[in-house]
């Protein structure tokens, strides 16, 4: 990674002397200057284990980094990148701490405006030694704040020993804690229940009276009129955070009854005693309900394979203390796009192996010389998946046949997969999925029991199920067949990527349409197209 003139990476002796007096036990920790996050993960390494401690006590850290090199450094670190001028952000969340190691050529600029933006909290920043000689206005300004709002403390030539570029300088270390306002107090000092019990009523005392009644008053009345917009605001609250933050919870009822109930961010912060703590949390859960429903879109679904959802996942989790604005939108979509066809190619990688890892019988060997490693294979003309299937009802004769649990995504995984292949839109085929619940969940005297092997359709697929709960897939489309597994080996670098053939980019032939109630009864002549060789034993 390239240096920049003014990037001096913190070294662990300067960040350890620079964090010691402060407790980070459920702060919220904002580093303006990330640079590659050392300080950001000297704060969290002591609660890095997963104890319930660490997780209860974990501090939020929050990283504005403009380089994009050391951007890319931070989120590869699991970071949270909020943002790239510190000059720009404008946090949402109320911060407890600001640690950084600024740019020395704009240190002055940076710890004046992190201090007019925090509202209440610490500063710890390292500065050059010379700042405290107050040649400048604005060095003579920070040491006024200073002055009134902290300390100084020496760190000698921290850049010297044991850094990664060395610094001839002394350094500093600046210390402010920055009080909140109060933002309402009455002007008066409350009397005693003796003083009630019996009032003098001499002059002075009558006017002493009415001074504090009248504020008294005053507060009351405003109180009221406030309560009334509170509950006018609450409700607007509560229905405009339902889209975005919802959750589902178990509580118990009057008679011990436990149920369920849908609760909004609003209810949820409700029982948070501690400010500051009910304000941040409103602010990440909001904020990660936005991203969710981003990443919830449609046209992600395309590519929502189990790898690519853990995928996704990953990066939520990344995301989800992240600003929710435009340039974090749009930085979001720009990476998301830049690995568009890697996630699409591990959408293909995903249905092959789902198709091939279960039965020898469903793998077959490659058709020419063209493929690089002996070990390879393609998918053979029948797939069998051992164990999909289990039997559901009252008993195992009169009993019928259900997806076994979580099978339901793998089978989705294929689906998907064959989607890249044949070009065409997840949404928009009868899936293996869609065509055995069609034929489980049909009119009662079209529903197949166990007693006897059944029969269905899909878009790509004939499809064969049996009472031991086996399922045998077979092509539609042989064309695609041969197209799907030159795109798979090419992604397991079996082939050569540039390995032609016209198929790969073939439509597949979607002959297979939704299977209504009256045609379920037609599905068992669906056997006559089925391989002679599949005598229904269900090996």
């Amino acid at each position: 990674m390239g240096w920049d003139r003014d990037f001096y990476v913190t070294t662990p002796a300067l960040g350890a002397q620079l964090l010691r007096p402060y407790r980070f036990d459920n702060a919220y920790v904002l580093e303006p200057t990330a640079g590659t996050g050392e300080l950001a993960e000297m704060i969290l390494r002591p609660y890095a284990h997963e104890s319930d401690w660490a997780r209860h006590h974990r501090p939020r850290v929050y990283c504005v980094e403009i380089h994009p090199e050391r951007q890319a450094v931070l989120q590869a670190k699991g970071l949270t990148l909020v943002g790239s001028d510190i000059f720009q952000y404008k946090p949402l969340v109320k911060l407890t701490h600001v640690i950084m190691n600024p740019p020395f050529l704009r240190c002055e600029d940076i710890l004046l405006y992190v201090w007019e933006m925090l509202q209440s909290g610490f500063i710890g920043c390292i500065l050059p030694q010379t700042l405290r000689e107050g040649r400048t206005s604005k060095e003579q300004e920070i040491i006024a704040l200073v002055e009134r709002h902290g300390e100084f403390e020496d760190a000698g030539r921290a850049f010297a020993k044991d850094a990664e570029r060395y610094m001839g300088k002394e350094v500093t270390i600046a210390r402010l804690e920055k009080k909140a306002n109060a933002q309402f107090a009455f002007d008066f000092e409350p009397v005693n229940d003796r003083d009630f019990a019996s009032p003098p009523t001499d002059e002075a005392t009558e006017v002493g009276l009415t001074g504090y009644i009248a504020p008294l008053l005053a507060a009351y009345d405003a109180t009221l009129a406030m309560y009334g917009e509170y509950n006018r605001l609450r409700q607007q609250l509560l229905r405009y955070s339902k889209p975005l933050v919802e959750y589902h919870r178990m509580r118990k009822d009057e008679r011990g009854n436990t149920r369920g109930e849908n609760i909004s961010v609003i209810q949820i912060i409700d029982d948070i005693k501690d400010e500051t703590e009910r304000f941040n949390t409103f602010i990440e859960l909001l904020t990660q309900g936005a991203w969710m429903r981003v990443l919830n879109h449609p046209s992600f679904h395309k590519i929502m394979t189990v790898r690519t959802e853990t995928a996704l996942q990953e990066y939520r989790e990344r995301q989800h203390r992240v600003d929710f604005n435009h340039e974090n939108i749009e930085r979001f979509l720009r990476e998301i796009a830049g690995r568009e066809q890697e996630l699409l190619i591990g959408a293909v990688l995903d249905s092959f192996e789902e198709m091939t890892k279960h039965s020898p019988e469903s793998r077959e060997a490659p058709p020419d010389e063209r493929w690089k490693s002996n070990d390879c294979y393609v998918v053979n003309k029948r797939v069998v998946l051992p164990g999909f299937l289990n039997p559901i009802g009252p008993g195992w004769r009169s009993s019928y046949f259900g997806i076994a649990e979580n099978h339901s995504r793998k089978l989705d995984d294929i689906d998907r997969g064959l989607c890249q292949v044949a070009n065409v839109r997840f949404e928009s085929i009868v899936t293996i999925q869609k065509a055995l619940d069609l034929a489980f969940n049909g009119p009662p005297g079209n529903r197949h029991s166990l007693k006897n092997p059944g029969y269905t359709q899909s878009t790509f697929f004939k499809i064969r199920y049996f009472k031991k709960g086996t399922l045998h897939l077979y092509w539609l489309d042989e064309d695609l067949r041969q197209a799907f597994n030159i795109r798979a080996s090419q992604g397991k670098k079996w082939l050569p990527p540039d390995t032609n053939d016209s198929r790969t980019t073939r439509p597949a032939k979607s002959t297979a349409q939704p299977v209504t109630g009256q045609e379920l009864a037609l599905i068992p002549s669906y056997e006559s197209l089925f391989d002679e060789d599949d005598n229904g034993d269900d090996a």
